[in-house]
């Protein structure tokens, strides 16, 4: 309880003792999950996005990214409630988003039919990638390269280093909704709106 509005994304901090949420209510709450047996308790919020936030993604340092209807990613401090830096570029919603496992750089996708790498330092766009044909659904960073889904059924991978677009793999007939990378790079899971399917990478 304490949200206003749909619920979009969860997820736990590094250290596994703070959940976010994100919802359409255009805010992030944190909760305090360490509760036996009790309904889990709000210890703060995060207010700054203008509009729905559609997922979120803690770094390695505990820092929270998140990102939303309002076409712009945020990254947060999670100790003192205050937007630390905000990502502005695209030109429609982002619906996905990554970070890198050192945590210096993320990535989002967008309604734009686009992807952008940010560095996470100073806010700028290090890449911009075009392929989708349509809304960038699902995204998952890996050392093999960063994995999207998009609304056009397919599911592409990207060099993170340069943006370039290194593979597509087709097979969905309908929109691909998440995407996974599976161990040791091989294979990728792409759950969509018709089947699971395993592509190979």
């Amino acid at each position: 309880k304490g949200h206003e509005g749909w619920v979009r994304s969860v997820a736990f901090s590094p250290d596994g003792r703070v959940l976010a949420s994100g919802s359409h209510d255009h805010t992030v709450r944190l909760w305090d999950p360490m509760v036996d047996g009790a309904e889990a308790k709000e210890i703060g919020r995060l207010e700054g996005h203008k509009d729905a936030v559609i997922c979120l993604a803690f770094a390695p340092d505990g820092q929270l990214v998140t990102a939303g209807h309002d076409n712009t990613a945020r990254l947060w401090d999670v100790e003192g409630r205050k937007t630390q830096r905000v990502f502005s570029g695209h030109a429609g919603w982002i619906d996905a988003l990554a970070i890198s496992p050192d945590g210096r750089h993320l990535a989002t996708g967008s309604w734009d039919a686009t992807i952008r790498i940010w560095d996470a330092a100073t806010g700028g766009v290090l890449h911009q990638g075009h392929g989708h044909a349509g809304s960038v659904n699902a995204l998952a960073v890996s050392d093999a390269g960063i994995l999207t889904g998009g609304r056009d059924g397919t599911v592409r991978v990207w060099e993170a280093a340069t943006g370039r677009e290194t593979a597509v793999m087709k097979g969905h007939t309908r929109a691909v909704t998440d995407v996974v990378v599976l161990p040791e790079n091989r294979a990728a899971s792409s759950p969509g709106r018709d089947a699971a399917r395993l592509p190979r990478m």
